[in-house]
């Protein structure tokens, strides 16, 4: 999990930008079970836990109402990693989840790299290799605010995402599959906006 991230403004006054808890007995004891954490094997949610692959219909763990999310109970978040390298300005950890863990196929391996830069940057990058057929889609679930955490909102912050397209999604938040173009919508964050 990232739990602190301490990082300089434009005039060099230090913040934690990251919302943390205070101890791991606060994060074990949180309803709100993901903060800072990497969450797989695969985020948002899985409408009724089964999706096809190769012609099969597959069963994963329900955990939100009649569906499966960010990996079920005992997805990534809850999981311990290994460190598999440290240095300085980066650590990488490993994790195996086993074929069949949550009701997912394959042995996949994974890696996280986090790297701090000089240029004051936060990169995470996944590295995911499986022995069959399967889904993936990793991410942090970390939450930011930029003046610093408990000091005040995050609606005055400027966001820019460098993207054309955007993944639909039902009301009870269940990804159609239907790529859709920000242009137009309140998705637009191509020239950046609170």
């Amino acid at each position: 999990r990232i739990v602190s991230l301490c990082t300089p403004d434009k005039n060099g006054q230090k913040a934690d930008v990251v919302l943390g808890l205070k101890s791991i007995d606060d994060y074990l004891t949180a309803t709100g079970v993901y903060h800072g954490a990497i969450v797989g094997r695969v985020i948002g949610r899985i409408a009724k836990g089964t999706f096809e692959l190769d012609g099969k219909t597959l069963s994963l763990a329900i955990n939100n109402g009649a569906n499966h999310q960010h990996g079920g109970l005992k997805g990534f978040h809850n999981q311990v990693w290994n460190v598999k390298t440290v240095t300085d300005s980066s650590i990488v950890l490993s994790y195996c989840s086993i074929d069949g863990e949550m009701g997912y196929p394959g042995t996949l391996n994974v890696e996280a790299t986090y790297q701090l830069t000089s240029n004051n940057e936060l990169i995470l990058k996944f590295l995911a290799t499986t022995d069959k057929t399967t889904i993936v889609n990793l991410t942090n679930h970390a939450f930011f605010n930029l003046a610093g955490e408990g000091n005040g909102t995050i609606l005055d912050h400027i966001l820019t995402i460098p993207s054309n397209y955007f993944c639909a999604v039902n009301p009870d938040k269940i990804k159609t599959g239907e790529l859709l173009k920000v242009s137009g919508t309140p998705f637009d964050f191509s020239k950046g906006k609170s």
